[in-house]
Parts: structure tokens; sequence; C-alpha cells
């Protein structure tokens, strides 16, 4: 067992040699481990670097799955205007019934022209509200990738390091 200093307290805190973090028994701190002190298998850092290079892969696979197209961006929108419409349409003469108004064709063409209108702008909301969610699944991905593409890239050349220690 070795030991290492409490970066809180500068207590000395005893390391197993296997896991990544310990408690320091004076002020309860979680103390990171340093890679050296583990002593990492080759097994265990290849390991890791294949999570590291998959979870890149995965960040990538989900960005451009959000920025494809499918089916449901070409179907979503006709349907909600044929439901809008068929809503307003329904709606619209059932109020004309109620005023006594259902045989007056000049008022059954009003209730069909405000119902194709708010249709097609029920469309144009629907199309807009898909693509910002999009571009918000997109951005929020790119920002999680970036961030943390600092991070794997340094480990991974911390990885290659301690590989080629092992050679050596």
């Amino acid at each position: 067992m070795n030991s290492h200093a409490c970066p809180n307290c500068g207590a000395s805190v005893r390391v197993d040699g296997v896991n990544d973090a310990v408690r320091c028994t004076f002020c309860g701190t979680h103390v990171a481990v340093p890679r050296v002190m583990r002593g990492a298998s080759r097994r265990e850092l290849e390991a890791e670097r294949e999570q590291i290079l998959a979870r890149e892969k995965e960040l990538e696979s989900r960005l451009k799955q959000t920025e494809a197209r499918g089916v449901e961006d070409f179907l979503v929108p006709p349907i909600g205007c044929c439901g809008v419409y068929f809503g307003l349409f329904v709606a619209g003469t059932m109020i004309l019934s109620a005023v006594g108004l259902k045989e007056s064709k000049p008022h059954g063409n009003l209730v069909a022209a405000i119902a194709i209108i708010s249709a097609l702008v029920a469309v144009v909301l629907i199309i807009w509200r898909r693509e910002a969610r999009r571009r918000e699944r997109a951005l929020t991905l790119e920002r999680e990738r970036l961030a943390d593409r600092h991070l794997r890239e340094e480990r991974l050349r911390e990885i290659e390091a301690d590989l080629k220690a092992l050679d050596d």
C-alpha cells in the first residue's frame, strides 16, 4: 500500500492500488488517486482507450442522427395540418349549426377559409418548432462533444504514454 497526500488537509491517505479514489479519514474529502499509484494493467488501459473512442463515435453518431431528416419530418406537419383543419372545420360547422346558420353558404365558406388558413399556419408552426428542437438538440450534443474532447484527448495521450511505459 502506498500513501498520497490529501489536497484538502494534507493528511496522508492510504492508497490500495485498485480504486481510483479514496476518502480521507481526517476531513472526509474524496481524493483522486493518480493512475501511476493504481498500477493499471495493459488490459485495463486498452479497455479504457476503447471506451473513450467508442464515446466519441457514439457522440458523432447521435449528432448525425439529430441532423438527419426522417419520414416523420415529412409526415407530421401534413398530419398536424389535417388535424387542425378538421378540428376547426368541425368546430366552425357546429357553431354555425348552433346559431342556425348551417345552411348559409357564405358563412360555410368563411368557416372553410378560416380552417384552411389556420391549418396552413399550423403547418408552419409545426415545422418551425420541430426545426428549433432539432437545432437545440444538435447544439447540446455539439457542446457536450466539444467539452469532452479536450479531456478525452488528454486522457488518450496519458493512456498511450502509460502503454508505452509498460512496453519499455
